[in-house]
């Protein structure tokens, strides 16, 4: 009988050691999920066109969806009014990857931002308005307090855990200021929205721009207006080279977020052709996208350069 006892108690614990191997190697092959919902105005086309992409080469154990929701022009405090509006809220575009392909969710049906935060327990929520008055204490105050206004609004509306970042951007230079003292001014804004509010971290998008602003190959893309080296039509980044390093900042800091160096940024290959782009916000009034200059600036040289400042700009920004 002991030893029939025995040889049972052996079994049974071969199997559960069985069980256990079992369910570590799933969960090891299994991939991680993320889920990014971008809200903000047009600026994020800017960066989201590459991003996917992007992403999914340097982190292919990871299933990531990507939502953006937005308004043109639109403003932190914007999103508090249209909260529950069906008619003024522009767009929600709904993105995953499946195998070698993306395929566009039905994410139109999501008509307001309440009902966006309903389609997915989303695990990064970036926010995002035109130049808040940074000029004054009393600016950068205001503008704080429109974020705490969506902030909780979002709190209030979810019941599933969610890190907030902070997408330092601005459309334009304010009155009387220089690019450089501009995005010196939003970057201290940023932060200090980022210290009072409970926010994870700034994307540096602006600062990289800056940093990229200072050197003379980068400058010679795209119009030749002065200080406007980096711009299509004088608001929006060109598609191309400055899109892709607006990418490569917001790449970044999502890695570091995910507790990975950000220089693994190297390795990554892909790069945007007319072809491949991730058509997300951008329309051409032919239900294409970013379709055009999609080759400007993109050569070995400027996307080496334009990796290491995101990855400089990226390990500064703690």
């Amino acid at each position: 009988m002991k030893s029939i006892f025995k040889n049972k108690t052996i079994i049974i614990i071969v199997i559960i050691i069985i069980f256990l191997i079992t369910f570590i190697l799933f969960r090891i092959s299994s991939p991680k999920e993320l889920k990014i919902l971008c809200i903000g105005n047009s600026f994020n086309q800017d960066t989201m066109a590459y991003l996917p992409p992007v992403l999914n080469e340097i982190l292919p154990n990871y299933k990531i969806t990507y939502g953006t929701c937005y308004k043109g022009s639109a403003e932190l405090i914007d999103h508090v009014h249209w909260f529950y509006d069906e008619k003024k809220y522009t767009s929600f575009n709904y993105w995953g990857y499946d195998k070698e392909s993306w395929r566009r969710y039905s994410g139109r049906s999501a008509k307001t931002l309440e009902q966006v935060l309903e389609k997915e327990d989303w695990d990064i929520i970036t926010i995002q308005g035109n130049s808040p008055d940074v000029l004054s204490n009393q600016g950068v105050e205001a503008m704080i307090d429109d974020a705490s206004s969506l902030i909780n609004l979002l709190e209030e509306n979810v019941s599933y855990k969610f890190d907030l970042m902070w997408f330092e951007w601005s459309s334009r230079p304010l009155e009387n200021l220089n690019d450089f003292e501009m995005y010196n001014l939003i970057h201290t804004a940023s932060i200090e929205a980022v210290n009072a509010l409970n926010i994870k971290t700034v994307i540096p998008v602006g600062t990289a721009i800056q940093e990229a602003r200072n050197l003379p190959d980068f400058r010679k893309i795209g119009d030749s207006t002065e200080g406007k080296m980096l711009y299509s039509d004088n608001i929006h980044l060109q598609a191309g080279l400055p899109s892709l390093l607006a990418t490569y900042t917001t790449a970044a800091e999502i890695l570091k977020y995910l507790g990975y160096d950000p220089s693994i940024l190297e390795h990554s290959s892909w790069l945007p052709d007319n072809n491949n782009v991730v058509q997300i916000n951008a329309s051409n009034g032919k239900g294409g996208g970013m379709t055009h200059g999609e080759l400007r600036g993109i050569n070995a040289d400027n996307v080496k350069t334009a990796k290491q400042i995101a990855i400089t700009v990226a390990k500064a920004n703690n």
